[in-house]
């Protein structure tokens, strides 16, 4: 073989060793962008799951990622040991909190999404603009 023919295959190795050492780190890195999708989704979708349901599970599969633990039953207390081991502000906390208590008030009360009770757009906003901030905090 050539030389540069084994450079490259040597890279393209040691690139697919990497990625597949620490998948859960590839997955928090993928994580806001699929939060960003999945809001956009929710946003268009007028049929199926309420609006509030699919709101809060994109919300919890992002933390879930960016946590690196199971996404599927994230509750806010969950996410509160983020505060001790990355230095999270306490207004950012409270803030994610009160999306936590928003979604969850609104899927368990029996209402889930009907028009009116919540605001979906300004929550995927405030969701977006929370995730924006934690992502500096992750990096």
């Amino acid at each position: 073989l050539p030389p540069i023919l084994y450079l490259v295959i040597l890279l393209f190795t040691a690139i697919i060793r990497k990625k597949q050492a620490d998948p859960q780190s590839a997955r928090a890195k993928k994580a806001y962008a699929k939060l960003k999708s999945d809001l956009k989704k929710c946003g268009n979708s007028e049929s199926g799951q309420p609006k509030i349901d699919r709101i809060l599970e994109a919300l919890r599969h992002y933390l879930g990622a960016r946590l690196q633990i199971s996404g599927k039953a994230i509750v806010f207390n969950d996410v509160r040991i983020i505060r001790s081991e990355k230095g999270v502000s306490e207004k950012l906390l409270n803030t994610l909190k009160s999306v936590f208590e928003t979604c969850e008030s609104d899927r368990y009360s029996g209402r889930s999404g009907l028009a009116g009770e919540v605001d979906f757009k300004t929550l995927s906003e405030k969701i977006l603009s929370t995730a924006t901030k934690l992502e500096a905090v992750f990096k």
